[in-house]
């Protein structure tokens, strides 16, 4: 009888298991649905193109949420078909308040955004900068964009930066929302 009693623990411990596993999965899944909501309709409350930082503001502020290791969020644009890179950006400290611009340069996030770009669709891609491409993107980037020492600090530190993204077009113009974790490894004693 105890054998048989304790088997019926062991069954109920496994169910109340699994059913904890199953309730977290859908509780995760409702704080998605609402975080993609509120950008919607943030998004729909939009009336002009400089809106966009409040757009980006709001991406970056439900993804903190929902992926607590990003570093920013960007919505790029692609509207004169140029290799040049134009976005929005937000960070933590709210630090980028308008549409920045980024003449090409002979670098392989370029050439990697260009491509995106102009593939033929829409979809997910994702593009890891190892410390060398990092640098030298972050190098041209800095001579463009005022950046907090801070932040600058954080940047260069950094062993690498991986980079994911959304391509999306509306009519004749294509956009990107990108988010961005720079990695830093502690080194060791």
């Amino acid at each position: 009888m105890k054998k048989r009693s304790g088997n019926g623990i062991e069954e109920l411990q496994l169910t109340n298991e699994t059913l904890k596993k199953e309730l977290e999965q859908k509780n995760r899944e409702l704080e998605i649905e609402a975080a993609l909501e509120r950008l919607r309709a943030r998004s729909i409350a939009m009336h002009k193109s400089n809106e966009l930082k409040d757009v980006v503001r709001a991406l970056y502020k439900e993804f903190r949420i929902l992926v607590t290791d990003i570093d920013s969020v960007n919505i790029q644009l692609n509207p004169d078909s140029s290799k040049d890179i134009y976005y929005w950006a937000s960070v933590e400290k709210d630090i980028y308040p308008e549409l920045y611009h980024v003449p090409y340069s002979e670098l392989p996030i370029f050439e990697k955004f260009y491509d995106a770009f102009h593939s033929p669709g829409e979809g997910f891609f994702d593009y890891s900068l190892n410390k060398e491409e990092k640098d030298a993107f972050f190098s041209e980037l800095f001579k463009i964009q005022p950046v907090p020492p801070q932040r600058k600090k954080m940047i260069q530190d950094a062993e690498g930066m991986v980079m994911m993204g959304w391509l999306h077009s509306i009519q004749e113009l294509t956009s990107c929302a990108t988010i961005s974790s720079v990695s830093v490894k502690k080194k060791r004693k």
